[in-house]
């Protein structure tokens, strides 16, 4: 996830860089090599890539969400199993 944030955090910044530049601005895109693009073009791709970001740290905490209450949901079961059996005298929990 710190990752996908780091990606949308440069796509932002990169976005509002692009922003103060004139449309006619001449600009280029780093791939290994520097490629001359219209800033429209930069633009769009800073976009989707900010919008991808977003989507994925979304995505990434739902996940993680999901797990922390199928672990609560375990953690609650057991507590529930060992009330039960304390109650009874039992010890069956231990193992």
């Amino acid at each position: 996830m710190r990752n996908k944030e780091g990606e949308k955090k440069r796509a932002y910044l990169t976005l509002e860089e692009l922003r103060q530049l004139s449309d006619d601005t001449n600009t280029y895109k780093s791939i290994g090599l520097f490629v001359l693009e219209p800033k429209s073009v930069l633009m769009d791709e800073q976009q989707q890539k900010l919008k991808d970001s977003e989507t994925a740290i979304a995505s990434l905490q739902l996940t993680i969400v999901v797990k922390l209450l199928q672990a609560l949901h375990q953690f609650g079961s057991l507590v529930l199993r060992i009330l039960r059996d304390q109650s009874e005298g039992s010890l069956s929990w231990l193992i």
